[in-house]
Order: C-alpha cells, then sequence, then structure tokens
C-alpha cells in the first residue's frame, strides 16, 4: 500500500503531474468518444494515452527508478514519434507538452528522488554503531 504522507516532495509532484496528464487524457478521451458516437474499438484507442499514463505511474509508485526510467523512456519516444509528424506549429506544441514534456519531467523527478533519498552505506565501526 502506498501512503502519501512517507512520499517526498518530488514523488509527489511527479506523481501529481502524471494524474493530471492522465485525468486529462482519459477525459478527452471519453469525450472525443461521446462526440463522435465512437464504437468500442475507436473508444478504446482514444483512452489508450491516457491507460498508459496511468499504467506508467502505478509502475513508477511500485518501483520509483524503473517507472522513472520507463517515464523518461516514454517522454523521450513520443518526442521523436511527434516530431516525425507534419503538424503546425500550435498543434506540435500542444503534443510535445502533454505526450513528452509532462512524462520526462515526471520521469525525471522520479529518478532524482530515488538518489537522494538513497540511504548513505557506513563504512566504519563506529558509524555503525
Amino acid at each position: 500500500m502506498i501512503k502519501i504522507n512517507e512520499m517526498s516532495r518530488l514523488k509527489k509532484t511527479a506523481v501529481l503531474i502524471m494524474f493530471l496528464l492522465s485525468f486529462f487524457w482519459i477525459i478527452f478521451g471519453i469525450l472525443n468518444s461521446v462526440m463522435e458516437k465512437a464504437n468500442l474499438s475507436l473508444t478504446f484507442y482514444y483512452l489508450l494515452p491516457g491507460l498508459l499514463f496511468i499504467f506508467l505511474l502505478l509502475i513508477s509508485l511500485k518501483y520509483s527508478l524503473t517507472g522513472g526510467i520507463a517515464l523518461i523512456f516514454a517522454g523521450i519516444s513520443f518526442s521523436i514519434l511527434i516530431m516525425l509528424r507534419d503538424w503546425e506549429p500550435y498543434i506540435l506544441a500542444i503534443m510535445l507538452i502533454t505526450f513528452s514534456v509532462a512524462p520526462l519531467i515526471s520521469g525525471i523527478l522520479f529518478v532524482v528522488d530515488v538518489f537522494m533519498n538513497k540511504q548513505k552505506e557506513p563504512q566504519t565501526l563506529d558509524e555503525i554503531i
């Protein structure tokens, strides 16, 4: 069980960013499906980004380093995929912010949190006692 009170500020910030991002994409997917009267497979397609971000968030909550690296990898991968498309600059900016920058920042925060909270190993007998 994950206890929010025991999380550091960095981890809480990373969780908040990913939660808001996931919430945004799930609401977007639901509203888009309703407006287009989409079938089940198209609805799942619209919900896929939000579900992917929730999955990565859950991994990051359980395994901070692995999840943080996965979020960084996802952010970089989405950046490359988005840049390959020929979009208008304003669409490109929105896509980069929502698909790439937010997971990248969250991943970096998770990784930094792991290394900042790492306990120093005792080197001498005096430090152990």
